[in-house]
């Protein structure tokens, strides 16, 4: 079985030291046949570059022989190796230093610093389990075929089979059958007052799955319905809320809010009787990091997906509603919410007792029902995003835009070749925060009613910028040539940014593929029934090329460039109020114009005259940018500013 391929797909990773101080990574996933599965891979170390100010061996020589004995342990360098590479699109001779501890780079980077002739050390900050996705080209929720030795499961990990892989590689093939558990809990809850984890206990939890519902409480009543199971205490609700997680052993736990709430009370509430919530495959505990943001919950090998998270972070613009209540969204997303109940009243219910506590119940599963709805219904964009920026699909859940779109670029950017900065550190996030530029020029409406209307629109118009004129941080030139930016003005002065057309950069490439990937997608999708991998695909697409302008000036990212976001802004700008000017001389009645679009009152004119002149504008754009019409609009109402005379930004109703 050892020269046997198995194939698995891997939904979670991480990377533990093991007895003999080195890393290992563990992938956890399903074999093709459904069998719960560790991989463990001993063959991949960390590593990191050292840029210097001219290469030689004896510099190379003097981090090689770099080591640091530290709390009994022995951090060196294995290796340090000449690379030709790029640094924002200029060739450089580095040094790739690889270490024996992923812990060790900070006081091994300490002792390089004080080496002479070293201009900078980059990539000292990726995760040592996204570096080896990256490397490898695994693929999070894809085929993987692995090679090595089997061994039993034992104790430590409740999984079906443990593989010590000798090799790994990449295959076709998506994971698309995850064993998903949904879950919810309620808490004693005092009149006029949110629970209180260190003071109120947990009351019930429910449980949903494929052909599985269970609630289980510790208050007895009568009641006939099979699926509610009583304890004695809340200190035995606990213990079976970890028995029937590690019974189904889902690759899933999926709750609404439940890095905020349900799995942090749980857990103080567990610690409160000293019992470990130890729910991770290897039988460890579950993980909650706190930060500005808020807290997140970890379970090693069963992946815990808050999708309030998504929903807020990714999903919550395309939304009709504003309340991302559990309620709200269910509604929208499933046509149907929660039941009907004041929750407030439930402390006083549990001190009476008695039947009336049945409906808490059944409200408290159907919260765990429309999760599992609600998740079926967003997975396929989930599935997507995860597959397309290649990180964890428990890391892709919790990410921005920004983040999204930083991991999708830490993927790509190696296939140019190029060195990652490093991230900022707080002082320049600070020195960035300070910085403005100009945003989207906006030609205001006149309020009142319109007949006629015809609607153009920009399409993708900030990516197909960045492509056409070639913006990225490695095109950015002093020299006055190449693609040269429209005026920016900057504090008091006026000032041009110049764009090399020598050279390709690779912002604009990898932002071109998206774009065409996606056309190539949509075209498919018209001509085949509706298909939700389709769409979840072209939703991730969109999301990525949408979201590279805002990542350029997001004062957080790697690739931060002001002058690459406001050269697009500027040429956005230009191209707009262009198309404004031509459409005038065209003595067309240009009404409202925002950002990529152009609202036109055909008085007039007619339908063929609006197409000729879309056509015309098309044919003077530069590469992939295009003008698309939107619609004719029988009628269109644009209301004033309040207090004001002048129209309002986005305050209008078309009749279609």
């Amino acid at each position: 079985m050892k020269d046997k391929f198995i194939g698995f797909y891997p939904y979670d990773i991480d990377s533990v030291i093991d007895k003999e101080n080195r890393s290992v990574i563990r992938l956890f996933g399903r074999t093709e046949d459904g069998k719960k599965v560790v991989v463990f891979d001993r063959n991949f170390n960390a590593y990191f570059y050292v840029i210097p100010r001219k290469y030689n061996e004896e510099l190379r020589k003097k981090i090689e022989e770099i080591r640091v004995d530290k709390e009994n342990r022995s951090y060196f360098v294995v290796k340090a190796e000449k690379e030709k590479s790029k640094y924002l699109g200029e060739e450089t001779e580095s040094i790739r230093v690889t270490v024996n501890n992923p812990n060790s780079i900070g006081d091994i980077v300490e002792k390089i610093k004080k080496i002479d002739g070293i201009k900078g050390e980059k990539e000292i900050d990726i995760p040592l389990y996204k570096r080896y996705l990256i490397d490898k080209g695994i693929i999070p929720l894809n085929l993987c075929k692995v090679k090595g030795e089997i061994r039993k499961p034992d104790k430590n990990y409740g999984v079906d089979l443990i593989i010590d892989a000798d090799e790994i590689k990449s295959n076709d093939g998506e994971f698309d059958k995850a064993k998903i558990l949904t879950f919810d809990i309620e808490a004693y809850t005092p009149e006029n007052r949110y629970a209180r984890a260190d003071k109120e206990p947990v009351v019930m939890v429910s449980f949903y799955s494929n052909n599985f519902k269970k609630v289980i409480t510790w208050k007895k009543f009568k009641t006939d319905l099979k699926y509610i199971e009583f304890v004695d205490s809340e200190k035995e609700l606990i213990d079976e809320f970890k028995k029937i997680i590690k019974r189904i052993n889902p690759d899933y736990l999926v709750g609404y809010f439940s890095d905020g709430f349900d799995l942090p009370y749980l857990a103080e509430r567990a610690k409160k009787h000293k019992i470990s919530l130890d729910l991770g495959v290897d039988n460890s505990n579950i993980i909650i990091r706190n930060t500005r943001e808020g807290s997140s919950c970890k379970i090693k090998g069963i992946v815990h997906l808050d999708i309030f998270k998504f929903i807020y972070k990714t999903i919550s613009n395309d939304l009709q509603t504003d309340n991302l209540d559990l309620n709200s969204v269910a509604e929208e997303l499933i046509g149907k919410g929660k039941k009907e109940i004041d929750i407030g009243k439930l402390g006083e219910v549990w001190d009476r007792g008695g039947r009336d506590l049945e409906k808490f119940c059944e409200y408290n599963l159907n919260d765990s029902i429309i999760t599992y709805e609600i998740f079926e219904k967003v997975l396929p964009n989930l599935n997507e995003l995860t597959r397309l920026v290649g990180q964890p699909i428990y890391d892709v859940c919790r990410m921005s835009y920004g983040q999204l779109v930083e991991n999708y670029l830490l993927k790509r950017v190696k296939e140019f070749s190029e060195i990652y900065p490093n991230k900022p550190g707080f002082e320049k996030i600070r020195e960035r925060i300070s910085e403005r530029y100009q945003g989207a020029f906006v030609f205001e409406p006149k309020p009142g009613l319109y007949k006629n209307l015809v609607v153009f629109d920009f399409k993708s118009l900030y990516p197909t910028i960045l492509v056409a004129y070639n913006i990225c941080p490695s095109t950015l030139s002093e020299k006055k040539e190449g693609y040269s930016s429209p005026e920016i003005l900057v504090g008091k002065k006026k000032v041009k940014y110049y764009f090399s057309s020598k050279k390709k950069g690779f912002f604009p490439e990898i932002v071109k593929e998206l774009i065409i990937r996606r056309d190539r997608i949509k075209t498919i999708m018209k001509k085949e029934k509706k298909s939700v991998y389709l769409s979840g695909r072209s939703y991730a697409l969109k999301i990525l090329a949408n979201s590279i302008y805002g990542y350029l000036g997001f004062f957080g990212a790697r690739w931060y460039s002001k002058e690459c976001a406001e050269s697009i802004t500027a040429f956005a700008r230009k191209h707009i109020m262009d198309l404004i000017e031509e459409a005038q001389k065209e003595k067309f009645h240009v009404v409202y114009s925002d950002t990529d679009s152009l609202y036109i009152a055909l008085d007039d004119k007619n339908k063929n005259d609006a197409l000729n002149f879309l056509k015309s504008v098309n044919k003077s754009l530069p590469e992939l940018m295009e003008l698309e019409l939107e619609g004719f609009f029988p009628r269109g109402i644009f209301v004033a500013k309040k207090s004001e005379k002048g129209g309002a930004k986005k305050k209008y109703a078309l009749l279609d």
